[in-house]
């Protein structure tokens, strides 16, 4: 009885103890593969294929308006201006196949924060998504 009393107060002590945070980073861009934030309709279309990656700080449901009002695309490149809250992003589709360039940010920001991604886009696996091939 003595036992089951002193293992009862050590629990009690183990979980009152702070926790320390050791878990991995949260950052998606920091593993090798990034699943879809939601599924394509139009693989080909850099509006849709943008949609799946997590790099939006503005609320899902406002997320295609803001893309119709900040976003143009140009041959096999998608640009979407930010406004300080949501970074400037560019998917550019490279010459290989399900190949493509994206950046965050801008070069003007005058405390850095640009960062760049060479990802591959994995279609024909559960889960889609995109692997990173290369990080600046």
């Amino acid at each position: 009885m003595k036992f089951l009393i002193l293992l009862g107060a050590m629990l009690a002590l183990c979980a009152c103890a702070p926790q320390s945070n050791t878990s991995p980073s949260q950052d998606p861009f920091d593993g090798d593969f990034i699943a879809d934030e939601r599924p394509p309709h139009d693989e080909e279309d850099l509006r849709e294929l943008l949609l799946t990656l997590p790099v939006w700080d503005i609320p899902p449901e406002r997320i295609v308006a803001w893309m119709d009002e900040n976003g143009s695309v140009t041959g096999d490149t998608l640009v979407v201006h930010g406004d300080g809250a949501q970074v400037m992003l560019r998917l550019r589709r490279l010459a290989e196949p399900d190949h493509y360039e994206l950046r965050l940010g801008s070069e003007d920001w005058p405390e850095g924060g640009l960062y760049h991604y060479t990802l591959q886009r994995v279609s024909n696996k559960w889960p889609k998504g995109w692997k990173i091939l290369t990080r600046d």
